[in-house]
């Protein structure tokens, strides 16, 4: 199962209902209003494989919180606060894409 949520009216407060698509596998929430709280909510979605944060708020503080996903296999965080130069957990440091 695939949602991409780009270019929407989504934030922090869709949180819980994303969290609650236990099935997903790719995600996207491009150009959305999403920050550190939605990425600590998708903790709980083991299928997720592929998650696009591009050119939103979110920070490096976040990524622990999907580190270890088990399926997980591109983060996408071009024009995020994430930065190469930041504390990457080392289990994502492969999946990151800037």
């Amino acid at each position: 199962m695939a949602a991409d949520l780009s270019n929407t009216a989504i934030t922090d407060r869709s949180a819980s209902s994303i969290a609650a698509m236990k099935h997903l596998r790719k995600l996207s929430l491009m150009n959305d209003g999403v920050t550190d709280t939605t990425v600590e909510a998708l903790r709980s979605l083991s299928e997720l494989e592929s998650l696009n944060l591009f050119h939103t708020a979110v920070s490096a503080a976040a990524l622990p919180a999907i580190s270890g996903l088990p399926k997980l296999q591109r983060v996408y965080v071009h024009e995020t606060k994430v930065s190469p130069d930041a504390s990457i957990p080392a289990l994502l440091k492969e999946k990151i894409s800037f």
